[in-house]
């Protein structure tokens, strides 16, 4: 069903279908000014797919599922964006259709619209194959290179600095609480914060697994703040990380001293946890068909 939603957003948002370009792509983009932008990220796709890498675009990832690089806008003197392409390479992920990207793009204009700081999406598309199945999917976003990820930030400070650096991603934590989404991966390379504007509020990527529930849930808060932190566990003690967290447990009101006690314990102990990406999503949707005494049971042993 949320892939019909985010079929449904992406054509409200993006209203300017466009096709053509290099291969086969279908596009839908904010206006018909970024047709062009269109057209050159196709062609990148193409150079990149064919092993042709220049100097011209910076390559972040790219293995046998995914492309992640920034390019020059066509024009745009200086500017730049993102593309992030999603390789369907099997033949059941083709005939599956181009969910990978589409659950990208959906859930980054959802999160937006939810007041979660995320890349803005200009544009998506998808690269269909001879026999017409969809073979990649794209997403131009945002390009936020003017903010580092919060650990290059934390790796500068000092010890007695770092809780303040932890201080600025709150904001975030909490719009994801608000929005009652569950994000599954939250770390130390996705968050990103400006090192020249000190008041501006932390930014968030990659949605692709995100869920969206009904109702804020303070477990998963807890799992995205434990996440995080074990993510930061180079950089910052247990004792910065359980101070900071204390301090979310104040913003949502958490006043009752057993249920305090139980989201301390799963903080805790997922921030010592390495739990597969299966187990990440578990936690979502335990918590969405019982609610906060059956997914923190287990806390209490």
């Amino acid at each position: 069903m949320w892939l019909r939603h985010h079929e449904d957003r992406i054509e409200s948002t993006l209203s300017v279908v466009h096709r053509g370009g290099p291969g086969r792509y279908t596009w839908w983009l904010r206006g018909p000014e970024q047709v062009a932008l269109a057209a050159s990220a196709g062609t990148v796709v193409e150079r990149l797919l064919a092993g042709d890498r220049r100097p011209d675009v910076h390559l972040f990832k790219a293995n046998d599922r995914k492309l992640v690089f920034r390019f020059s806008v066509p024009g745009g003197a200086g500017s730049s964006v993102i593309a992030k392409v999603f390789m369907l390479k099997k033949l059941r992920k083709r005939l599956a259709y181009h969910r990978y990207a589409l659950d990208e793009a959906g859930n980054l204009l959802r999160a937006r619209e939810a007041g979660i700081r995320a890349p803005d999406v200009i544009g998506y598309g998808h690269l269909r194959s001879r026999l017409g199945l969809v073979k990649a999917g794209v997403v131009i976003l945002e390009d936020l290179r003017d903010r580092l990820p919060v650990g290059a930030l934390l790796r500068k400070k000092r010890p007695c600095e770092r809780h303040a650096v932890l201080q600025r991603t709150s904001s975030l934590f909490m719009s994801l609480y608000r929005a009652a989404c569950h994000h599954i991966d939250v770390n130390s390379q996705g968050v990103m914060l400006s090192e020249q504007d000190a008041d501006s509020d932390a930014s968030l990527l990659d949605f692709q697994h995100a869920r969206f529930y009904d109702e804020p849930s303070p477990v998963i808060l807890m799992f995205e703040a434990g996440y995080f932190a074990r993510s930061c566990r180079q950089w910052i003690s247990m004792e910065t990380a359980c101070r900071w967290m204390e301090e979310l447990l104040d913003a949502i009101g958490t006043d009752d001293v057993s249920e305090r006690e139980t989201l301390r314990r799963a903080f805790r102990f997922y921030a010592n946890a390495d739990l597969s990406r299966k187990a990440r999503i578990a936690i979502g949707e335990q918590r969405s068909q019982a609610g906060i005494g059956h997914s923190a049971g287990f806390f209490h042993k």
